[in-house]
């Protein structure tokens, strides 16, 4: 973060916060936490806040806690259910994770959506991957609201595929757990 404090013409501070990657649940807590300095209590003050519009979050910061995310990821799977389209996301750092779009809302971004394009999404949800049998091992699962933007792009600096290779021998040994799928 970086923060510029400056005189205007007539007399009043002005502040201009810079936050870069900070999403907006640790903007809150650093408000919050701030509540209560010269800084915020200042009436003279204007604010300006700018977040980075590139400023992109990574599969591993997902949690149910955050609620405004952005994350640039390829389509590696996706396939349809009666109920709903499910896909398989990865981030340029080669995590994954899995997203759903209930039936009554494919409609709005089927035609965006194809394994192997790269899109940004943002303005979707974030629930806990619960079950019996988790496709992706990670916590969360993203669902796609009316909200939700897809945006296709054409850069793309992670792995092509997304395979986690694992040893035959392990598998039959059953040293890896049946919680998560393997193909």
């Amino acid at each position: 973060m970086m923060m510029m404090i400056r005189k205007r013409e007539n007399g009043e501070d002005e502040i201009f916060i810079t936050i870069g990657r900070w999403r907006c649940d640790q903007w809150r807590r650093w408000e919050d936490d701030h509540k209560n300095s010269m800084i915020l209590k200042a009436l003279s003050t204007k604010f300006f806040i700018t977040m980075s519009q590139d400023a992109l979050n990574f599969i591993h910061e997902i949690n149910t806690q955050n609620d405004c995310l952005k994350i640039k990821v390829r389509i590696v799977r996706i396939w349809k259910q009666s109920f709903s389209l499910d896909m398989i996301l990865m981030d340029e750092k080669g995590k994954k994770i899995q997203g759903t779009i209930k039936a009554k809302l494919i409609h709005n971004f089927e035609r965006f959506l194809a394994e192997g394009s790269i899109v940004v999404l943002s303005n979707f949800g974030v629930a806990e991957n619960s079950g019996n049998y988790c496709i992706i091992n990670h916590p969360c699962k993203l669902n796609f609201y009316h909200t939700t933007t897809v945006k296709k792009i054409e850069v793309f600096d992670g792995p092509v595929y997304g395979f986690g290779f694992v040893k035959f021998h392990d598998i039959n040994n059953k040293k890896i757990g049946d919680e998560f799928a393997i193909g």
